[in-house]
């Protein structure tokens, strides 16, 4: 599997990380690849605002769940 770069490909999630945290962000999804997953946009910005402290956990798992939900009832 190729690695993939998500702070090239979406250099605005990014801008206001510190390097460890886009360390994070992209160690993250790419665990999130190896478990099947394809993380878009949408998933690639709440990251990267849960990182930064933007988001509280509970933010980010309700967006995780409400989208979740969505893709179920497609």
């Amino acid at each position: 599997m190729t690695p993939i770069r998500y702070a090239q490909i979406y250099p605005d999630a990014f801008e206001s990380l510190t390097p460890e945290q886009c360390w994070n962000v992209e160690q993250t999804l790419a665990n999130h690849r190896l478990e099947g997953m394809n993380p878009d946009h949408e998933d690639v910005l709440d990251l990267a605002q849960f990182v930064a402290g933007l988001m509280t956990r509970e933010q980010h798992m309700q967006r995780s769940l409400d989208k979740a939900r969505a893709v179920g009832s497609e």
